[in-house]
This record gives structure tokens, C-alpha cells and sequence, in this order.
């Protein structure tokens, strides 16, 4: 990193704005910087730092202190760093938390703490990294040069009172320093990622060790060597309870094919007297069937008379229909009639219609033939208007013409006016975009504000729920390990009780070997089973496990919030005084600020606009002077024409004497007379029309009423005749009268469920006596079997064979419980021997890599050890030198006591005394020659490594004058060296020496109104 430029405002004591260029001290200078004490020399080392990573060299000074007391209240402090970086050219500029005057009234406001980064393109354009955010400026400030701030003071900037500390720092605190100037992060990574695979495969192989011991635990097993002497005892006795088994199921068969068939028997006698008592029920139904048979016949005997009956209801209702119609039609008669004489009536005005027809006809050929007449009149008359109009037009013109002319002086006046009045108000414009520009920030953090703290009210919301599942869970696992618990002591205490059912009077107890079993253990439980045993450890596991991934969820959401807590008390600094107002309202300010800049430009854009005016105002105003002499001309030659037209006008009104010379009128009574003309012919037209059609509506009712009459009469004959044949039938038949007769009908549906009532009861009896017969002789020779006893002899049969068949599934289950058992251990021990192998390799390179044998360095250590080593050849060379010989730097190979790291410390060999002593025995003038050569040291060997960081500035705050002459020409040869090497060194000092030897000074000069600085060249 090379500082070009350095911008100071209001910053420590200087007061207003001050500027050093170092570009202007030369590509690779050698400079002093001069002043008196509290000028501000090492104040330009704090605005650097400052402006990097928002602190100060000597950290002892907050940003907010660093405003000048002498500073106008309209200075703003800030502090502004163009730097190069990697062939880069970057500018940052920063401005600390402080008071300031407000934009609008009288008082003063906080400003808070601001950073901007451009990154500067080669043909000067900006591009802005980082808008306002002062830890995201630090953040890539630290990504661009590879140092925090602490780093950055102890390798770039030696602070006043702080040369020791990169000297001094232990082993921890220089692998740190180290592993960022020389990148070896990845030795780090490797070490970790070693350490991981040890601690993995470390963690399998106790995983299965566990899991053996809980699968042996499982089946009750202390060992392997036991599991396998109990397999072959458990298949002898398995196939022993196969055999016991099988013949159990035989008798229990047996049983159970008797019982079948015995039931089947005591099945048939249960039917045939279920159909005797059936057969009785069925005659007793037999008197009802009779009645149904009767009211069957009645009705047959009904649908004979049905004929007769239909036709005599058919022709009663056509003789209704037919006097329906007759009263219909005399109705019509009458109406039509009535309308035949209102005819008439109209018929006899028609002589008196025709001779006003004629009348008008006269008037129409009177009105036709003046009409040609009366339009050459109108034809005059409108001329002349025109030519009236014409004339006032033309004077009406040239007035307006002059008025114009009038009106172009006055307007182009009131133009300049306005011209003024634009120019002034342009000068509001600058100031409206700076306030714009600083609105439109307090707005994009204000919604960055809102963002905030709407994610950190559903990450609480959040929080809450996961806490709440947290518990819940935890509830859960509880409960699976109560039940785990429960089922593996029943398991255990239902093992007892298996022994127990195997025990046998004068045989030993295979576990105490007594004789006697007093009171065998019985199961208090279900024994559970293998598999269930291992479900519920499963399930006991998985809730274990979402246990812990909900603990883990919970402190990440957890941290989530803090951090989001964190960053709205961030940005409700940073609005400051406008945190409480609402966004609505920084919005509406916006908007008219927006506006009136939009004024603005409109403004300027018609400020244009009013100087072209300006400019053709002249011209416009000759143009309407020459109209209005024009529109004089042509008014003098529109009197003349209205002269002439005038004239003849009078003399055909002459010629038409005492006629309507109303042209119009004239048309509307023509019009009219034809009007009323066609109304007449057409009125006629419908009294003729209507008195005939009115002559024929009457002569058609009365055909009709007169062949409706006829058809009446028949339709009467023809019902009394079916009413005669109705009766004669009646009278024949066995119904005494008709009311008896429409009694005994029923439609198709009733008589067809009468027939098939009667014919089901016939076939019913056929059938149950068939099968009565049919089942007396099958059971001819049979009694009804005892089925009580029989389910008893199945009962027992069952249960022997159930017995056997449990016996059978418990040494089953046992068996192959212990083969599976036999069979997992197995493939652990398989799995065992692959991760001893696989540890054998991965142990053995983590140990090594992390330090853990020999002299306990790590990798990282040990590569950072090499570097130092390098390092510490580069600084002795130029500490030999400036102590005459005397020391040179060596690392501490020794380990150190305790659990401390060690690899990286320093010692110094005393050549005047033979030996080795730590650094912190250095005198001060020798720590200074020490930590200015170790800083040297570390800018060599950092820039002989490709990919390192390249440390192209150096600035060392005093310790100069704790050297004595001879070593101050020596300390000031060996920067001169650097200097040749392509370094920029900047060097702070009180010496008188150091000012004669360093011609390229920065001089600050001291004043009651603030320093200034002046640039020395040779």
C-alpha cells in the first residue's frame, strides 16, 4: 500500500483544509516530517490509519475526539486517503461522529460516523465499493491490503512508544501477524481438516465399540466367546419343540375336522324344524289368499263394462266442448257487428275528405311556382350579409392587427422580466441536489432500518417457536427414555421368568444350581421382544438427535437476533434525530425536493426558451405592422363590393311587392300543405280498407255460428245414445248399480300384484314340502351330536398345540436373535479392523500436523518458523549494522514450559558477551534498532514471496533520539538502502541530525489558529 494523497479537514490541530500530496515528494522518497511539539506530525499518521480502519496509530484516541477546537463551525471534520494498492488506485474517505450545524435553523445536530470507497479506474472514472457503511468500509479495507488495524500499526505505521510490540509479541500473537502477511491459512486448513478426520474416525470406532457392547447387552451376554457356546445348545432344543409342535397340530386337527362335521349335522335337524314351523305358518294364510282370488274375479268381470263406460265419458265431453264453442262464437258475432256499424259510420264522411284534398292540391301548385322566385331574392340577401360581415371582418382585423402589435411590445417586456426573475431563482439549485442527495441516504437507511427490524421481529417470533419445540422435544426424548428404560428392565425381568417356565421338580437351576424351586419368578409384564427392544432404543436415538439439531437450530436463531438486535442499534445511530420520523414523511420531503428540482430544470429549460423569445420579439412585432397596413387595404375594397350588392337587393325586393319574401317561411307552409296532403289520401285509403274487412268478418261469424249450431246437436245425440248402451250393459251384469260397478275396477298394476300374491303362495307350500320330505330322509338314520362336548375336545386339542407352538417361537425367536447377533458382531469387527488401519494413517498425520509429538510445533508453526528464520536473516543483516556488530536476532527453538505454543520467539545474540538473551533485555535505542530492523526485515521477506502482501510504505514515529550519533547515521544509511529498494519511508523525529540529512520534508507549521502544511524539496 502507497499513499498518493492525504486530505485533512478540521482534523487534530489543523483546523481548515489541508492537502499533502506525496506523489509530489518523488516515486520512492526518503521524507521527514518536521514541526514543533503538537503541531501535528504524527497527527498525518492517525488521519492514514484513521482513514483505513476508523482508528488511530496509538489507539488512544477515539475518531470523535479528533475534530479541532479551532475549527469554523461550518468545516466539517473528515478525513480523505487516495492510495495505490496491487496496481490499483483506490480513494476512501471518512467522517467521525461529531457535532455540526444544522441544514435548516439555528442549533447544532449530531452527525454521525460515515465511510465512502471508490476504487479509481485509469481514465479517472469512480466506482463506488462502499456508499456509507463504516464496518463494511473496514471489513474490505482489511480484504484489499490482507491486515487489521493491529497488524497494520505493528508491519506499516511504527506508533510513538510502540517499536517494541512486533518485537516483543509471543508466538500466538506473531502466527497471527505472520499467517496474514504470508497468506499460510491453508497449513491452518490442513491441520483442521486432519484433525477432524482423527476425531472421526476416532468417533466411529467408539461408536461400534459401544454398539457391541449394546448388542451383547442386548441378548444378555457378557461376551462373544459365551454367544457362541449358547447357539449350538439353542438349535438342539429347537428342533426337539419343532417335533412337539407338529404333533400337537395333528390331534388339535383332528379335533377340529370332528367338530365340523358334527355341526353340520345339528345343522340340518335345526333347518327341518325351522320348515315344519314354516309349512304351519303358510296354511294358516290360506283363508286370505281366497279373498284376494275373489276381488280378482270382480274385477275381470268389471273390465268387460269398461268399454261402455269410457265411450259414454268420451261423448258427454265432446257435447261440453261443442256448446263451449257455440257460446264462444255468439260472443264474436256481437263484437263483430259492432264494428261492421262504426264503419259505416266513417264511410259517409268520405265527399267531405275529398274536397279538402282538392283545396290543398291548389295551394301546393301556387306555393311551387314562387318558390324560384323568392330563392333568387334569398340568394341577394344572403350576399349581402356576407358582404356586411366581410367589411366588419376586414375593420374588426385591422384593429386587432394594431392591437397585437400593442400586445408584442408589452409581452416581450414582461418576457425580459421573467428572464430575471428564472435567473435568480437557478442559483437555489445546487443547493436543492446536495440536500437531495443527502435525503436520498437517510432514506436508503431508514428502509435498510425498516428491513431490520421487520426480519428481527419474525426472527423472535421465530425464536419463540423454536424454543417452544425446543421444549417440546425435550419432553418427548424424556418420555423415550422412561419407556426404553421400562421396557429393557421388563426384558430383563422376563428373562428370569422364561428360566423359570423350563424348570423341573429334581432338576438343577441353571443359574444358582439348587434342586428345590420354592417360588419360581414369573413375568409381571409382556415380555417385550428383540425387535421391539430395538425400535424403542431407535426411537429413544432419533429423539435424542432432534433434541440436538433443535438445540443447535436455536442457538443459531438465537445468535441471529443478537446480530440483528446489533445492527438496528447501528442504524438507529446513524439516523440519529431521524430515527423517529416516519418514512412517509422523509418521503414527501423527498418528493418535493424532487420537484423543485424538477422546477428547477423546467426553469433553466424555459430560461432558454424566453431568450429566443427575446430575440424574435422584434421581428414579430414588424411583421404585425405590415399586416395591419394590409388589413387596411383589403377593408377599402370590401366597402366597395357591399355597395354594389346593396343595389340590387333593392330592386328585386321591388319586383316581388307585397309577397312574403321569407324564403324559409315560405318552404315550411309548402312543406306542411304536402304534409297534411298525404294524411288525407292516406286516412281515406284506411276507411275504405277497414269498412270492407269489417263486411267480410261479418259475413264468415255467422257461417260459423251456423255450422257450430249443427255440430252441437250431433255431439247431444251421440251421448244420449252412449248413456242408452251403457245402462242395457249394466243391467246384465252381476253390479246392482254403477257406483258398485266403479268400485270393483282395478287398474293393470293392482291385478297383476294379485295374480303373482296368489301364485307365490301356491309355490311357496310346493316348495316346503319338498324340502321337508327331502331332509326327513336324509336324516333318517341320524341323531343330533352333543356340540358342546366336541368344542371342549377342540379347546383343549388348541391350547396343547398353542402351548407347543409358543414353546417353539420363544427358542425360535432366541435363536435367531442370537444368530443375527452373531452375524452384526461380525461386521463390526470387520468395520473395526478397517478404521484401525485407516487411524493408523490419518492418527499419525494429525498428531504430526497439529504439534502433538516431538517438540509440540505445529505445521503452520513450522512453516511460520522457516519464514521467521528468513525474516530474522533480513533484520540481523541491518541490526549488525546499526549496532556495529553486536547483535543479531534468533528464534527460540527451545520449547516452552507448560502448554503455552512456542517456535516463534525471539532472542538476541550479544556478540560482545558471547551469549543468548530474550529481546526484552534490550535497552530502549536498542529495542528501536531491533523493531525498525525486524520491520524491515518483514517488508523484504513478505515482497520475496509471490502472493504476499506488499508492504511498499513504512512510517516510523520517533526513537531517534535514543540513538547516539554513530548509530543514528547508521539507522539513517540502512533506510536509505530501503529507499533504494523501491520503498516510500516516512520518518518522525526531533533530531537537528535527522532535518540536515533529509532534505525531502513535509514541514507543519504551528499556529494559534491551527497548523499548516508545506512540502520541502530539494
Amino acid at each position: 500500500m502507497r499513499p498518493i494523497r492525504l486530505q485533512l479537514t478540521a482534523f487534530g490541530p489543523f483546523a481548515s483544509k489541508e492537502t499533502i500530496d506525496f506523489s509530489a515528494l518523488g516515486s520512492n522518497p526518503l521524507f521527514l516530517i518536521n514541526g514543533p511539539t503538537g503541531a501535528g506530525k504524527t497527527t498525518i499518521l492517525d488521519a492514514i490509519c484513521f482513514a483505513l480502519y476508523g482508528k488511530t496509530t496509538g489507539n488512544e484516541r477515539e475518531g470523535a475526539q479528533m475534530r479541532c477546537d479551532m475549527a469554523a463551525p461550518e468545516f466539517l471534520t473528515q478525513v480523505e486517503l487516495e492510495f495505490e494498492l496491487a496496481g490499483k488506485t483506490y480513494r476512501i474517505c471518512r467522517i467521525p461522529e461529531q457535532e455540526r450545524l444544522k441544514r435548516s435553523g439555528n442549533g447544532y445536530t449530531v452527525q454521525k460516523p460515515e465511510a465512502q470507497l471508490f476504487r479509481i479506474e485509469q481514465d479517472g472514472t469512480e466506482h463506488l465499493l462502499v456508499a456509507a457503511k463504516v464496518s463494511e468500509a473496514t471489513v474490505e479495507i482489511e480484504q484489499l491490503t490482507g491486515l487489521n488495524v493491529e497488524q497494520f500499526r505493528q508491519v506499516m505505521v511504527l506508533p510513538q512508544g510502540q517499536f517494541r510490540q512486533l518485537l516483543m509479541a509471543d508466538s500466538k500473537d506473531r502466527e497471527k501477524i505472520f499467517s496474514q502477511l504470508f497468506q499460510t491459512q491453508v497449513y491452518r486448513r490442513l491441520e483442521e481438516s486432519l484433525k477432524w478426520q482423527k476425531k472421526q474416525v476416532a468417533d466411529q470406532v467408539q461408536a461400534l465399540n459401544q454398539q457391541q457392547v449394546g448388542i451383547l447387552r442386548g441378548v444378555e451376554m457378557e461376551s462373544k466367546e459365551q454367544l457362541y457356546q449358547e447357539i449350538p445348545i439353542l438349535k438342539a432344543q429347537l428342533e426337539e419343540a419343532l417335533l412337539q409342535k407338529e404333533h400337537a397340530q395333528k390331534i388339535s386337527l383332528m379335533a377340529r375336522d370332528e367338530h365340523e362335521n358334527a355341526k353340520l349335522v345339528a345343522t340340518d335337524h335345526n333347518l327341518l324344524a325351522r320348515l315344519e314351523q314354516e309349512k304351519q305358518q303358510w296354511e294358516q294364510k290360506a283363508h286370505q289368499v281366497e279373498q284376494q282370488k275373489s276381488l280378482l274375479t270382480r274385477a275381470e268381470l268389471a273390465q268387460q263394462l269398461l268399454p261402455a263406460h269410457n265411450a259414454l265419458v268420451t261423448r258427454n265431453k265432446e257435447w261440453q266442448e261443442a256448446q263451449q264453442n257455440m257460446a264462444q262464437v255468439e260472443r264474436n258475432q256481437s263484437l263483430v257487428l259492432q264494428n261492421f256499424e262504426q264503419a259505416e259510420l266513417a264511410k259517409q264522411q268520405l265527399p267531405e275528405l275529398e274536397k279538402k284534398k282538392e283545396l290543398l292540391f291548389i295551394q301546393l301548385q301556387q306555393q311551387e311556382a314562387l318558390l324560384p322566385q323568392l330563392k333568387v331574392f334569398h340568394q341577394l340577401e344572403q350576399q349581402l350579409g356576407l358582404a356586411s360581415q366581410a367589411k366588419e371582418k376586414a375593420l374588426n382585423q385591422a384593429n386587432q392587427a394594431q392591437i397585437k402589435l400593442e400586445q408584442q411590445e408589452a409581452q416581450h417586456k414582461q418576457t425580459q422580466e421573467q428572464a430575471e426573475q428564472l435567473q435568480e431563482k437557478l442559483g437555489q439549485q445546487l443547493v436543492v441536489q446536495q440536500q437531495l442527495t443527502q435525503l436520498a441516504q437517510r432514506i436508503k437507511v431508514y428502509e435498510q432500518l425498516q428491513a431490520a427490524q421487520d426480519e428481527q421481529s419474525q426472527a423472535s417470533k421465530r425464536l419463540q417457536q423454536q424454543e417452544a419445540k425446543g421444549r417440546q422435544l425435550n419432553h418427548a426424548f424424556q418420555q423415550a427414555q422412561i419407556i426404553s428404560k421400562t421396557n429393557q428392565l421388563n426384558w430383563h425381568q422376563g428373562q428370569a421368568a422364561l428360566l423359570a417356565r423350563e424348570l423341573l421338580p429334581d432338576q438343577p437351576c441353571p443359574v444358582c444350581g439348587s434342586l428345590s424351586h420354592p417360588v419360581p419368578a414369573q413375568a409381571e409384564h409382556q415380555l417385550p421382544t428383540q425387535a421391539e427392544l430395538e425400535q424403542i432404543q431407535t426411537n429413544e436415538q432419533q429423539a435424542q438427535e432432534k433434541l440436538s439439531e433443535a438445540r443447535e437450530l436455536y442457538a443459531a436463531q438465537k445468535q441471529w437476533v443478537s446480530e440483528l438486535n446489533h445492527r438496528v442499534e447501528q442504524l438507529t445511530l446513524e439516523l440519529g434525530e431521524h430515527a423517529q420520523t416516519p418514512l412517509q414523511t422523509l418521503k414527501q420531503e423527498q418528493q418535493g425536493l424532487l420537484k423543485q428540482q424538477q422546477e428547477l430544470q423546467q426553469a433553466e429549460t424555459q430560461l432558454q426558451i424566453l431568450k429566443k423569445r427575446l430575440q424574435q420579439s422584434q421581428v414579430i412585432a414588424e411583421e404585425f405592422k405590415q399586416a395591419a397596413d394590409k388589413t387596411w387595404q383589403f377593408q377599402q375594397g370590401q366597402q366597395a363590393e357591399w355597395a354594389s350588392l346593396q343595389g340590387r337587393y333593392e330592386q328585386a325586393k321591388t319586383a316581388l311587392g307585397q309577397v312574403d319574401c321569407s324564403l324559409k317561411s315560405i318552404e315550411q307552409r309548402l312543406v306542411q300543405n304536402k304534409t297534411e296532403s298525404e294524411q288525407l289520401e292516406h286516412q281515406l285509403h284506411q276507411i275504405r280498407e277497414n269498412h270492407q274487412h269489417c263486411g267480410q268478418a261479418l259475413f264468415a261469424v255467422k257461417a260459423e255460428a251456423k255450422a257450430l249450431m249443427a255440430q252441437t246437436q250431433l255431439a247431444e245425440e251421440h251421448a244420449n245414445q252412449a248413456s242408452q248402451l251403457f245402462e242395457l250393459q249394466l243391467k246384465s251384469s252381476p253390479f246392482k248399480d254403477k257406483e258398485s260397478f266403479i268400485e270393483a275396477l282395478l287398474n293393470a298394476e293392482e291385478c297383476q300384484k294379485l295374480k303373482q300374491s296368489v301364485e307365490q303362495y301356491q309355490d311357496a307350500g310346493l316348495q316346503l314340502t319338498a324340502k321337508i320330505t327331502q331332509l326327513k330322509e336324509k336324516l333318517e338314520h341320524t341323531q343330533k351330536p352333543d356340540l358342546v362336548f366336541l368344542e371342549q375336545r377342540v379347546t383343549e386339542s388348541a391350547g396343547r398345540a398353542q402351548a407347543n407352538e409358543n414353546a417353539w417361537q420363544q427358542c425360535h425367536a432366541r435363536y435367531t436373535q442370537l444368530h443375527q447377533t452373531q452375524s452384526q458382531l461380525k461386521a463390526i469387527d470387520q468395520s473395526n479392523l478397517k478404521l484401525e488401519q485407516e487411524y493408523a494413517l490419518v492418527g499419525t498425520l494429525s498428531d504430526v500436523a497439529n504439534g502433538q509429538t516431538g517438540n509440540k510445533i505445529s505445521l503452520q508453526r513450522f512453516v511460520l518458523s522457516v519464514l521467521l528464520d528468513d525474516v530474522l536473516i533480513a533484520a540481523s543483516q541491518r541490526l549488525q549494522l546499526m549496532s556495529k556488530g553486536r547483535y543479531q536476532l534468533l528464534r527460540k527453538e527451545d520449547r516452552t514450559k507448560g502448554n503455552k505454543a512456542s517456535g516463534l520467539e525471539l532472542e538476541v545474540e550479544d556478540a560482545y558477551t558471547s551469549k543468548v538473551r530474550p529481546v526484552a533485555t534490550l535497552s530502549g535505542g536498542e529495542s528501536f534498532m531491533a523493531a525498525l530492523s525486524m520491520a524491515l526485515g518483514v517488508s523484504d521477506v513478505v515482497q520475496a514471496y509471490a502472493g504476499g502482501i506488499r508492504l511498499e510504505t513504512l512510517f516510523i514515529d520517533e526513537g531517534f533520539g535514543s540513538l547516539d550519533q554513530e548509530s543514528l547515521d547508521l539507522a539513517i544509511r540502512t533506510l536509505v538502502d530501503l529507499q533504494s529498494s523501491g520503498r516510500m519511508i516516512g520518518v518522525i523525529s526531533h533530531v537537528a541530525e535527522m532535518k540536515e540529512q533529509l532534505t525531502t520534508r513535509i514541514d507543519i507549521d504551528k499556529k494559534s489558529t491551527g497548523s499548516s502544511v508545506k512540502l520541502i524539496r530539494p
